[in-house]
């Protein structure tokens, strides 16, 4: 796509961007660790309002954090997430809870897993020891 032009030949600016990052590691312990982050950021300031100061450009609305630690069997022995930055305070606390949310979802997985079904056999790809 041309930058700076839609499609249509208008002029365009950034308002918004959404970054997501996500990195795999192989532990001291054999266990498997992926890391996941998300960030939104705008190239405005945007004004302080009833939840939060002012954002500068650049500095994140959401910055939102999640791992996950998982044996050679796809079976989740920890998750985790936390939220650095959100545009509502109580969202900020919902780290715990997400990373209970994870954890049953892992455990879903792992059942999945074991069961031999396809959608978890997808990934598994990801996790050859090399």
């Amino acid at each position: 796509m041309p930058e700076g032009k839609a499609a249509s030949g208008a002029g365009r600016r950034p308002m918004h961007t959404r970054s997501v990052e996500c990195n795999g590691y192989i532990r001291d312990d054999g266990l498997w660790e992926v890391e996941a982050r998300l960030v939104d950021v705008k190239p405005f300031t945007q004004a302080p309002d009833g939840y939060r100061g002012e954002l500068k450009p650049g500095d994140p609305v959401h910055d939102i954090r999640l791992r996950l630690a998982v044996d050679d069997a796809m079976k989740v022995h920890e998750a985790e997430a936390t939220m650095q930055a959100t545009p509502y305070p109580t969202s900020r606390s919902c780290g715990d809870w997400s990373a209970k949310a994870l954890a049953r979802a892992g455990a879903r997985w792992s059942a999945a897993r074991s069961a031999g079904s396809k959608v978890a056999r997808i990934c598994r790809n990801c996790w050859v020891r090399r």
